[in-house]
């Protein structure tokens, strides 16, 4: 036999003895009924890691009038469906200035507005808590308010629906926007959420 029979045959004979642990009943034999022939088999199944973030929408701020609010602060709900027990989301800003996130004008990129990002975790209940401040590609661990269910498809205390887990806010202060040269500015924030 050549060397590569040599290896499929080993290969052949490891891969045979892993998949199949079933032990075949001896044959018996007696006089009566009261024998038995006993084998076992093994029911094997391995789950992966399953995560995905979605029912993201953009936040807009909208036309900033000078002195006519008090800043502006918006946000968004959103899921991370997972079947871990817990997770991590890192969110980076498309521009960030060391790690706090700014938006960039769109016709001088050396103009720029830097704005504060929270994070919160969200119950069944839709209400929120355990706000972090997020800072760019810095991750927020152990996050434990977790849906199980396909874009957060849940059966909770409402029937059958969206929970989301997840709420993002984004805000800028008056003082801020009053210093801001009048264009139409925009960041792009990537969510990367990982199973723990």
């Amino acid at each position: 036999m050549n060397k590569k029979g040599i290896l499929s045959a080993i290969a052949l004979g490891a891969l045979t003895s892993s998949l199949y642990a079933a032990t075949q009943g001896a044959l018996v034999h007696g006089s009566t009924s009261n024998i038995d022939s006993t084998g076992d088999l093994d029911v094997n199944l391995q789950v992966s890691y399953a995560i995905q973030v979605n029912n993201l929408n953009d936040i807009d701020f909208g036309d900033f009038q000078n002195g006519a609010t008090n800043g502006v602060n918006k946000g968004d709900r959103f899921c991370v469906f997972t079947n871990a027990q817990s997770f991590s989301l890192s969110i980076y800003s498309s521009n960030p200035d060391s790690f706090t996130p700014r938006l960039t004008s769109l016709n001088d990129p050396s103009l720029t507005i830097p704005y504060v990002l929270k994070l919160g975790q969200v119950d069944m209940t839709n209400s929120r808590y355990t706000t972090t401040i997020i800072k760019h590609g810095i991750p927020v661990p152990n996050i434990t308010e977790t849906r199980n269910r396909l874009n957060c498809q849940m059966d909770g205390p409402n029937g059958v629906g969206f929970y989301p887990n997840l709420v993002i806010r984004a805000s800028i202060s008056e003082n801020i926007l009053s210093n801001a040269i009048p264009d139409a500015y925009k960041d792009t924030l990537t969510f990367v959420a990982s199973p723990e």
